[in-house]
Formats: C-alpha cells, sequence, structure tokens
C-alpha cells in the first residue's frame, strides 16, 4: 500500500470514528450482519511473520536499527505518535495466572516455624511477588507506604515489630531466609525523559515526571532491618517471579524516546470536513520529513530507558550493555521497552538487565523458562481488518542467567497469564481468534466488523531460535469468550463463556495432536480454577441467570473430571448479591489443603454493605459447608462521617486470610484479626493498622 494512503486511512479514521465504533459495538453479538455477509477468517499474510530476536552488537549498530524502526513505523502506524508527549500510561499487570496445586508445607524442620500457607502461586516453587508474607513467625505486610513486620509467635498473636517506610507505592514484595525485596512504583521530579515538567500544585502518584519501579532489597533478620540495596529502572511494573535465591522482575516502559508532534488530522475539526487533497499530503509531507529529522538525532540513550542504583547515599546511573538489548523484526513489536532485571537476594549490588523492544503483554515463568508475550503492532488495520497475532518470546532459566531461547507467533490473542504453560519444553497456550463478516453498506471501500469468535489449544516447541506450532485443536466456544484456563499435567480446562458456562477438557498428551475430550455447559462462568485430588476442580466464578442477563452473586463449584469426556458438576454454592477479589486475583483464594478449608474475601452488595473473610469446608462427598464469617467492618467505623456515610478515600475491604499453626488471620485495609481455627468467631488478636494513602488502594489493585 503506497504511504500516502496509509496516512489517508488515518486522517479518514479520525472524523467517523464514533459512528463506526457503534456500528461495530452493535455487530459484536453476532446478530446485527446474521444474514447479510458471510463470515470468515482474513486469509494469513502472504508473507510469514518472522519473530526472532536479534542483538545488533556494538552501541553504534543498535543505535542505527533503533532510528531505522522507528522511521519504519512512520509508514505504518503513524497515529500512535499523535499521543499527548507524557511518559505516562496505565500500569500493564498480570491479570492472572495459571496455578499449580500445593496445600500449605508442613513445619520447617531448620526452624521449626509453624505450619502456614504461602502465597497462591503461578507455579509451585516458582514465587510471586505478594503484598503479604509469612514465615511461620511473621508476617511481611505491604501498607500504606511501609513495610509493616508482624509477630504471629505464638500463633494467634499479632505484635507489631517495626515499620519500614518504603519509597512511592507499593507493589510487592519477596520474602526468603531473613532477606525481603520490596518493589514499588515512585516518580521522580526530573521531568522525564521527554521533558515534561511537573504541575505547579502536589500530584505525584499520577504520572507527571519520571515514572520508576524500585526495587529495595532489606536485611529482615533482626528486629532493626537494614536496607542493603537500592535500584531504579524507568517504567512500569509488571511482574516478577522468584526463583530460589534469584529475583527477576519485568518492567514495562511504553515511551521509547520518539516523541513527535501529532501527524495532521486531514479535517476541519469543527465541520469535521475534509481538507483538499493536495493540502493534506503537503502538510502530511512536510511533518514525516520533521518526524525523520527529530527520530535521526536522537541518541541511545534517548532510546533506552534509564536504570540507576544507590552507592553511598547518590544515585549513580547503570552502564548501558548494547549486547543485551534485543529487538524484534521491523514492524513486529509495538513502541516500547520490556526490561527484564535479575538480581541475588543474598548478592544484590549488582544486576542484570535484559531488554526487549516491544510490550509484555503478559507474562508467565515455570522452573526452566520465561516468556513473554506481545501483540502483534500490526494487529489493527485502519480498513477494520485484524491480523490477530501474538508473539512469544522465550527466555531459559537453566543456566546462571537469564538467556534468550526462541521466538514464535500463534493466531489471535490471549485473555492472560492463565492462557500459558510448559511442560517438557512445550509451551502450551489457550488463544481466541476474532472472527469478521463484511459490512458493505458502511460504505464504497469494504468494512469488516466483528460477529464470532472461537478459541484454540496450542502447542509449540523451539527448533534453534524459531518456536513453532507443534498442535493446534480444532476452534471452540463459538461466540464465547474465554474467562479462566488451567493447565493441569497432560490436560487443560479452559472455561468460556457468553450466557452459558462451557468447561472444556484438552487432552494434551500428544503435544502434536491437542483434542477436546468432552465439554459441560452451565450457567454463569468460573473465574478461576484449582485441582484437588481424585481429578477434582475447586472453581471460583459469577453466577449469572439462566437468560445470562445481569449477575446474581459468586458461585463455588466441585466438578469431577475423572471421566474427561464427560466432565460433571457435583456441588454448588452460590453467595447472592455477593462477589470476592478472590474471583479476579488467584492469590486472594487461600486453600489449605491438609484442612480442606478454604478462605475467601467476600464482600455483600445487598441491603447493607459488609466486607469479611469467609471460611468453608471443602468435601468432595458433601460439597460447601460455611465454616465461619469474620467481619472487618467496625473496624472502618471511624471512616464514617456524622450521616453515615463512608468518607475515607480507601476501600473498606478484606484483602486476605492466612493459615498460621491453628489459627487463621484476617487482613483488611484497617487491621489485622487472629481467630482459632476450630472457632473463628472468636479474636485472639486485634492490629489496627494505619489509614493508607488514597492512591495506594487503586495502585495495589492492578499489581500482578
Amino acid at each position: 500500500m503506497p504511504t500516502s494512503l496509509r496516512f489517508r486511512s488515518v486522517r479518514r479514521l479520525r472524523a467517523p470514528l464514533l459512528p463506526l465504533l457503534a456500528v461495530s459495538v452493535a455487530a459484536c453479538d453476532g446478530a446485527a450482519l446474521t444474514g447479510t455477509a458471510p463470515v470468515h477468517f482474513r486469509a494469513p499474510s502472504t508473507q510469514a511473520l518472522r519473530a526472532e530476536l536479534t542483538t545488533p552488537g556494538s552501541c553504534d549498530a543498535l543505535v542505527e536499527r533503533l532510528r531505522a524502526d522507528a522511521v519504519e513505523a512512520l509508514e505504518t502506524d503513524a497515529w500512535q505518535y499523535a499521543t499527548m508527549p507524557v511518559d505516562f500510561a496505565w500500569p500493564s499487570f498480570d491479570a492472572g495466572v495459571v496455578f499449580s496445586p500445593g496445600g500449605p508445607p508442613a513445619t520447617d524442620s531448620s526452624t521449626g516455624a509453624p505450619r502456614h500457607t504461602e502465597t497462591n502461586t503461578q507455579v509451585a516453587g516458582v514465587d510471586e511477588a505478594d503484598f503479604i508474607e509469612s514465615d511461620g513467625r511473621r508476617l511481611y505486610l505491604l501498607h500504606d507506604a511501609g513495610l509493616h513486620i508482624v509477630s504471629t509467635d505464638p500463633p494467634g498473636s499479632a505484635e507489631p515489630v517495626v515499620i519500614v517506610p518504603i519509597e512511592g507505592s507499593p507493589l510487592g514484595l519477596f520474602v526468603e531466609g531473613g532477606v525481603a525485596v520490596v518493589l514499588s512504583s515512585v516518580y521522580t521530579d526530573d521531568g522525564g525523559p521527554i521533558g515534561v515538567p511537573a504541575p505547579p500544585y502536589d500530584l505525584p502518584y499520577w504520572g507527571y515526571g519520571r515514572a520508576e519501579v524500585k526495587i529495595t532489597v532489606l536485611d529482615v533478620s533482626t528486629d532493626t532491618p537494614v536496607v542493603t540495596a537500592e535500584r531504579y529502572q524507568d517504567g512500569w511494573y509488571v511482574a516478577a517471579r522468584r526463583h530460589g535465591d534469584v529475583v527477576r522482575v519485568v518492567v514495562q516502559r511504553d515511551d521509547d524516546g520518539v516523541v513527535l508532534e501529532p501527524p495532521p488530522a486531514g479535517y476541519d475539526p469543527a465541520t469535521y470536513a475534509p481538507l483538499p487533497e493536495a493540502d493534506y499530503e503537503r502538510a502530511l509531507a512536510a511533518w514525516r520529513d520533521r518526524a525523520k529529522a527529530s527520530i535521526e538525532a536522537r541518541s541511545l540513550a534517548d532510546f533506552l530507558g534509564r536504570g540507576s542504583h544507590v552507592e553511598g547515599g547518590v544515585r549513580v546511573d547503570d552502564p548501558i550493555d548494547c549486547g543485551a538489548v534485543h529487538v524484534p523484526p521491523t514492524g513486529v513489536a509495538a513502541r516500547g521497552e520490556v526490561d527484564l532485571l535479575e538480581l541475588s537476594m543474598t548478592a544484590p549490588d549488582t544486576a542484570r538487565r535484559t531488554s526487549i523492544r516491544g510490550r509484555a503483554d503478559t507474562v508467565f515463568a515455570s522452573h526452566d523458562q520465561l516468556l513473554i508475550a506481545q501483540q502483534d503492532a500490526r494487529f489493527v488495520d485502519f480498513a477494520g481488518v485484524s491480523e490477530q497475532t501474538t508473539v512469544l518470546h522465550t527466555f531459559d532459566l537453566t543456566g546462571p542467567n537469564l538467556t534468550y531461547r526462541a521466538s514464535g507467533t500463534i493466531p489471535g490473542t490471549v485473555r492472560s497469564s492463565y492462557a500459558f504453560d510448559e511442560r517438557g519444553g512445550v509451551v502450551r497456550v489457550v488463544s481466541t481468534e476474532q472472527r469478521y463478516a463484511e459490512a458493505p453498506e458502511l460504505g464504497a471501500r469494504p468494512f469488516f466488523v466483528p460477529t464470532d469468535t472461537l478459541s484454540h489449544v496450542s502447542t509449540l516447541g523451539a527448533s534453534g531460535r524459531t518456536l513453532s506450532v507443534l498442535g493446534k485443536t480444532p476452534g471452540f466456544g463459538a461466540g464465547e469468550t474465554v474467562q479462566s484456563s488451567r493447565f493441569v499435567g497432560d490436560r487443560a480446562y479452559v472455561v468460556t463463556f457468553r450466557q452459558i458456562d462451557p468447561l472444556f477438557v484438552v487432552d494434551l498428551a500428544d503435544a502434536t495432536r491437542p483434542t477436546v475430550l468432552g465439554e459441560l455447559h452451565i450457567p454463569g462462568f468460573s473465574t478461576y480454577m484449582h485441582p484437588l485430588a481424585d481429578d477434582m476442580l475447586l472453581t471460583i466464578g459469577v453466577e449469572v441467570p439462566v437468560d445470562g442477563v445481569g449477575v446474581s452473586g459468586l458461585s463455588l463449584q466441585l466438578f469431577d473430571v475423572r471421566d474427561p469426556t464427560a466432565p460433571a458438576l457435583v456441588h454448588k454454592r452460590v453467595l447472592p448479591d455477593a462477589s470476592s477479589n478472590a474471583q479476579w486475583e488467584p492469590k486472594d483464594f487461600t486453600y489449605d489443603a491438609e484442612r480442606s478449608l478454604l478462605a475467601i474475601p467476600v464482600t455483600s452488595y445487598g441491603s447493607v454493605f459488609r466486607s469479611s473473610l469467609d471460611l468453608f469446608h471443602v468435601d468432595v462427598a458433601a460439597g460447601f459447608s460455611a465454616v465461619g464469617s469474620i467481619d472487618h467492618g467496625p473496624e472502618f467505623d471511624g471512616c464514617l462521617d456524622p450521616y453515615g456515610l463512608y468518607a475515607c478515600g480507601y476501600s473498606a475491604s478484606m484483602r486476605r486470610g492466612l493459615f498460621v499453626g491453628e489459627s487463621v488471620y484476617a487482613v483488611s485495609y484497617a487491621a489485622i484479626t487472629a481467630h482459632p481455627v476450630a472457632d473463628v468467631s472468636l479474636r485472639t488478636a486485634t492490629l489496627r493498622l494505619p489509614s493508607p494513602y488514597v492512591w495506594y488502594a487503586p495502585f495495589e489493585l492492578l499489581r500482578d
């Protein structure tokens, strides 16, 4: 397509955008265009998409490559440069992960610490950053702008030890062997890499200046914690994993140093009338010349995010390792940069940084591989047609340092990291392809609108630097969207939803022939699946009326999948007019496998607001029985104004339940309370927490 035509598409997009979006939304239910045009997938591109990463080598070669990529981007996605020139974007985050079973560990023989539940992680043995950790003797809680260390020795007590101030907005932490690694989001007022000054008023947490992720390492082996290392990296926090002593942090920087003036609109903003073609082409050519000149003037430091560390109380910039910058083929990656930081908890003075051009839309980590998924930058064509390709980059974790392994693509999109798994070197992925129908009534030029969807489970293996598809199921869940997925051994369980909840069981024993074995259709949908022994699935989700209209509450379900060809719902418990953070954040799903006890935060939004920690005994034969409910409502009474209205700037909600010894701890934004497991109506300890800063809650909700 000629360059001028590409830019005319940009120009036309802006004026008729709203009416076209309205038509597209109306057609999304598949009814608006039924019978008017054939439903089909767009034919694949005649040129196969190459995704392998390369390292240009020298710094001179790297900067020339980055300039060339930026110039090429002008020809394909100029609209991306018409954004507000501020290093600001909503934080990227892992919407969810695929979880492996595992109850609380036995008493630690080396320390004698009581048995306790730990973070519900993606893969057993691969830790994930969380806002709270327990070692059986202490709780380590990120609350407000501090790390709160609370003694739980003996179990049932809750005595404050110390509060360590944390710079910025806390995001997550790891604790292991007397060392804590705390991640936080901070801003500096130096104007950032694009020179935008902070506003004259105090707005420290809202995208002005330079957005950075800070890594603070502390020795917490005594009652007086000591900071042993501090490190900063430009960008937003995406995810973090811990493999033994090694912590890996993924940071996303949406700005790539290429800041251009917006391209000409091509129409009169008052009337939306198109400008004369000759006038528009002249304005476009002049804009392109200025843009190219601006790109050619950029240095390497302009393109790459800044990393720094603290030495002797002074921040020192980290040197740029040009050999650790990986670049995909031109036109594949969207604007931005992904930085993977590796550091040792016991020797945190140095860190290794690996960079990838583009975005980290999804992150998955097994014991052997770390995977970064990026949406193909060419996802949307201005004619309304989608290539729907997801690019996958895998990194090997078996050596002393993270190393690039292979890249590949799959058709469609992935919902979240729930969609990924790795077993025996084979990557397994749940993806969804969008179907389109031609809508000629929208104009003389062909235009396509979404009408239907199909999902697939694919397997991929690496050959050299190429990650190739080994096998793929036929499409399933037509018209449905994926709500959750769970890989257990040689099976995948996928839940889709539109008006009913199909549960699909997929056999992956032969990686070259993934096969859908069975499915079950019931109202509502599950958002998280937790495997139990004897081929049972414990799920939490949303209860939806039979007619598919509205939401009627929270549902807990037990599925029998011993016969994969005929999965069966054997038990169900519905909490009307209720929801739980555990529906969307699996870390808040606390299951004690030895006791068969489930603890989840529950918010009731009926006639009376109530936020509590609810406990249920889970029995394969008898189903769900309520054990008790811990209500922290009275702890928030100080937030009521004289008229009885809630006036605090943070959520009056329960956050997490933890089991330590024979006690269960309930943690909310207001307090930590301890209760005997045998009778949770009793309270053995209460520790009030200070009111968190007003902006803390939104950041916490967007964490990994």
